[in-house]
């Protein structure tokens, strides 16, 4: 996506003759030609590089999922009304609204602690 204003000049003369036999023309639509491929490889390995960090992110999420406990969120508003995260007796928070949870993972979003 990136490239694509780098070649826009050359994409009139190769939509208008795929053949030809003027040796200027036929050189410039294979450097153009060249030039497109060379920019779509670019872009693809790039794509390709971004999907396989996304792939080593999501691994490691997976991990932290598959610990065990109710993951809680502490945002900002917690942080604002209540105490600090550390201070807080969870297990009585989930008593006072009847829920029966025995294992609790906290987690802290970095916009929070910023």
């Amino acid at each position: 996506m990136a490239y694509w204003n780098l070649l826009a000049g050359g994409t009139a003369a190769l939509e208008k003759s795929r053949w030809t036999s003027d040796p200027d023309l036929a050189h410039y639509m294979a450097r153009t030609q060249r030039a497109r491929n060379q920019a779509l490889s670019t872009e693809i390995e790039n794509q390709m590089k971004a999907l396989e960090r996304a792939r080593k992110e999501m691994e490691g999420l997976k991990m932290l999922v598959a610990r065990p406990g109710l993951p809680v969120v502490y945002d900002t508003n917690m942080l604002n009304h209540w105490q600090q995260p550390g201070d807080i007796l969870w297990r009585d928070v989930f008593k006072a609204q009847d829920e029966k949870i025995s294992l609790t993972r906290l987690v802290i979003p970095l916009r929070v602690i910023e």
